[in-house]
């Protein structure tokens, strides 16, 4: 498989796809003294090579296969040992980082998006910024910037 590509296809040039999914990262997190929640974020991941789509196959049948519970997941720990050949996106408002700004954490936000971009091989992670017209979008839409150039 080539590598795919970003760039718009030029006349007469064969369409090339772009291979990925929208993950559902698991993660625990204590919420009073012994209790511990799961939690669920979106984080998309694209296949880069054709190492990244046998990376993005063995990742999402995990999720289907062994993290299934009520919807497929997969443990951050199993996407970093398997992300060679993908490109990694911070995900919508569900996404842990957008989660973390839209509840005024900066710093863990940004702690958050160097955790997950150190995941991703040669650092192939982006901040995914959209613009939908929704209220929580332009809220964090300043902060993404920031963590952008920091």
């Amino acid at each position: 498989m080539e590598q795919c590509t970003f760039l718009t296809r030029r006349r007469n040039e064969a369409s090339k796809p772009i291979l990925g999914c929208e993950l559902y990262i698991s993660r625990t997190r204590t919420i009073a003294r012994r209790a511990r929640e799961t939690i669920t974020n979106h984080l998309l991941v694209l296949a880069q090579d054709e190492e990244g789509y046998r990376n993005l196959v063995r990742i999402t049948s995990e999720a289907s296969l062994h993290g299934f519970y009520r919807k497929p997941r997969v443990s951050k720990r199993y996407l970093a040992e398997n992300s060679k050949g993908l490109i990694g996106f911070s995900g919508c408002l569900s996404g842990e980082l957008c989660e973390e700004l839209l509840a005024g954490n900066y710093e863990k936000a940004r702690s958050v998006a160097e955790q997950v971009s150190g995941y991703f091989w040669q650092r192939n992670f982006y901040l995914e910024i959209q613009d939908q017209g929704l209220e929580q979008e332009l809220k964090i839409h300043e902060a993404l910037f920031r963590l952008e150039k920091n």
